[in-house]
């Protein structure tokens, strides 16, 4: 009888052994569960926090631009002057005093610097924060401001004021190399044509986007040229700049 009692408390001991492994088993198995739901619902709030976040630059970025945009309409008698690749022989616009000129074009680049600055400061503080695409198209701007001799006679005094990311890595190299290529040979024999042809800018335009695009990690940038030149868009026959 006493070896019965003892075999059957046996079996009963190890059943609870069994039934205690299951129940860690499934305890384990449901901490598991809830990990990874718990995980899936903080990756999905980062990225819709994410998702908002760059919406919110982009539409800061806009707003700021539309004011950069504003400010040229309503200088549009004194701007186009200094917007074009290389200096006209008059000194200012036509019946525009000299001093009022200057004033208003520094003032046009100063706004336009203060936005790239943001821009560059954002996409450095975190590449997710500005999209490639997005940061792309800010490339092309820089380039494009790069490209006009008013920016590139002011750029000397205007550089201290910005962080070493927009002087250095953005626009120090494009103007130190637009000044020579284009602005000393033209103030020594100036040229008829203000506007450079699109075959000479093309080459440095490349340059120009492959540099800042591996600097920033924008891939974007470093195709743009590519994608957006891989077939001709037919141009309209009133078109206009």
């Amino acid at each position: 009888m006493l070896q019965i009692i003892r075999d059957v408390s046996s079996f009963v001991g190890d059943w609870g052994q069994v039934i205690g492994s299951l129940f860690t088993a499934l305890a384990f198995w449901l901490a598991l569960v809830q990990f990874r739901r718990s995980d899936r619902i903080h990756r999905r709030t980062e990225r819709e926090t994410l998702e908002t976040r760059q919406v919110e630059i982009y539409q800061r970025l806009e707003l700021e631009s539309m004011a950069v945009f504003r400010f040229e309409t309503e200088h549009r008698s004194i701007l186009p002057f200094y917007k074009l690749n290389l200096a006209p022989a008059l000194a200012s616009p036509g019946g525009i005093e000299m001093d009022e000129a200057e004033l208003t074009a520094r003032k046009y680049y100063e706004i336009t610097c203060n936005i790239f600055e943001i821009a560059v400061r954002l996409r450095v503080k975190s590449p997710d924060y500005i999209e490639d695409e997005v940061f792309g198209s800010w490339v092309a701007w820089f380039f494009d401001t790069a490209c006009e001799w008013g920016f590139r006679a002011v750029w000397h005094d205007l550089r201290d004021n910005y962080t070493s990311q927009l002087r250095c890595e953005v626009f120090d190299p494009i103007v130190r190399e637009l000044i020579a290529l284009w602005d000393k040979p033209h103030a020594t024999d100036p040229r008829e044509e203000l506007t450079i042809s699109e075959d000479d800018i093309d080459p440095i335009r490349r340059r120009f986007y492959q540099a800042v695009g591996e600097r920033f990690g924008c891939e974007s940038a470093l195709c743009w040229v590519n994608d957006i030149r891989q077939e001709p868009f037919p141009q309209h026959p009133r078109a206009y700049a």
